[in-house]
């Protein structure tokens, strides 16, 4: 795979992973809409606390489904034909014998394959995010005690 197949599948994985994220918060929510209004009737005020609970997982649920509707629209905001020189939002970092980075969020703690190749996905506000921020191939950064090089970026 060339550098824009790659881009183009992880952000392939990171749009299918907030819809189906999505999907499952939003179909989660219309079942404790359910179970909230199974509570209804002459015995309502007996039911109360079941109520508010279902409604307070419903209202838990609508947060995530807002947090990934936010991190979609970030995602729409990259370019994934777009090769990048330096580190920002969409960029592929490659760096030498550690790990590859594709930098859009947090979203996973497994890491996601491209061509034999495992990418974590991270945000630029991560630790490891503001450290590459800005930098180029060939560039150096010190984590956790070490220095990395920088071997690719697009």
């Amino acid at each position: 795979m060339d550098k824009i197949e790659i881009k183009k599948a992880l952000y392939d994985f990171c749009r299918n992973f907030l819809e189906e994220k999505m999907k499952f918060h939003s179909d989660m929510m219309e079942e404790e809409q359910k179970i909230a209004n199974m509570y209804k009737g002459a015995m309502e005020s007996r039911y109360d606390t079941f109520k508010e609970e279902a409604q307070a997982r419903k209202d838990g649920h609508a947060k995530k489904v807002e947090y990934f509707l936010k991190l979609q629209s970030d995602l729409l905001s990259i370019n994934p034909n777009l090769l990048n020189d330096d580190v920002r939002p969409g960029s592929v970092v490659m760096l030498s014998n550690v790990i590859n980075f594709y930098i859009f969020a947090y979203i996973t703690e497994d890491d996601v394959e491209i061509d034999g190749i495992e990418f974590t996905p991270v945000s630029l506000s991560s630790p490891i995010g503001s450290l590459i921020a800005g930098k180029k191939a060939g560039d150096t950064f010190s984590f956790n005690g070490k220095d990395v090089i920088i071997s690719d970026v697009f």
